[in-house]
């Protein structure tokens, strides 16, 4: 970073503000899109589940009584 706009500490902030700024507005682009494809999987997979085996099954009714 110093070898391309020498020491210019003016240069770097200006530069690392922009960074930041584009960063932050990718960030919250996209954040809210892959969160919705999660918590719709999500949702997904449990309705699945809840077919299969039904609310009140348990996973542990094959494992013997100790």
């Amino acid at each position: 970073m110093t070898s391309l706009f020498g020491r210019n500490p003016v240069a770097i902030a200006v530069v690392c503000v922009a960074l930041l700024v584009i960063g932050l507005t990718t960030h919250s682009l996209v954040m809210p899109w892959i969160g919705g494809v999660l918590v719709a999987v999500g949702g997904g997979r449990t309705v699945l589940g809840l077919q299969k085996r039904g609310p009140a099954d348990g996973r542990d009714e094959d494992r013997p009584a100790r």
